[in-house]
């Protein structure tokens, strides 16, 4: 019924699940698949649940189903700072992901981010003069240069 999930969603205590392998990483598991989506994704208590939870983390990622048969992130992006679609090659289909795109570069609803593809399969060339181990130095340098930054930047409380 649909009264379960908005309890269910009502209070972040009673959803929010601390991942223990990873520190500072908390999960709020999904209800499971439900009839009236939409009515629970408008619903009061989803927005109480999204302030709250944009209230005591620095970094909120929402995961929603795949838009060619289902509406839920449209009805997710106004919680968001912006919609960021993820592919994979052979199970997107690619003219869905053309329209999809281009939908969300022409919108001025939706704050759209970009694209992120899983399993490419990308061949990375470098140039001839470049150096490996440079590149390892610079970037070990870089880490510890900003390592007092990092610290400071926890993904929850």
């Amino acid at each position: 019924s649909q009264l379960e999930p908005l309890r269910y969603y009502g209070n972040l205590a009673d959803c929010i699940r601390l991942v223990p392998e990873i520190e500072n990483l908390y999960l709020v598991p999904s209800a499971g698949p439900q009839r009236q989506a939409a009515a629970i994704l408008e619903s009061s208590e989803m927005r109480r649940l999204f302030e709250d939870v944009r209230g005591r983390f620095d970094l909120v990622i929402l995961d929603s189903p795949i838009l060619n048969r289902y509406n839920d992130a449209l009805l997710l992006e106004p919680y968001t700072d912006g919609l960021l679609l993820v592919t994979r090659p052979g199970f997107t289909e690619e003219g869905l992901l053309n329209e999809a795109t281009q939908q969300f570069m022409e919108s001025e609803d939706v704050q759209f981010l970009g694209a992120v593809v899983n399993d490419a399969n990308i061949p990375i060339q470098f140039p001839e003069t470049f150096n490996v181990e440079d590149s390892l130095v610079l970037d070990q340098e870089h880490v510890q240069e900003h390592a007092d930054i990092l610290e400071k930047m926890p993904i929850g409380h």
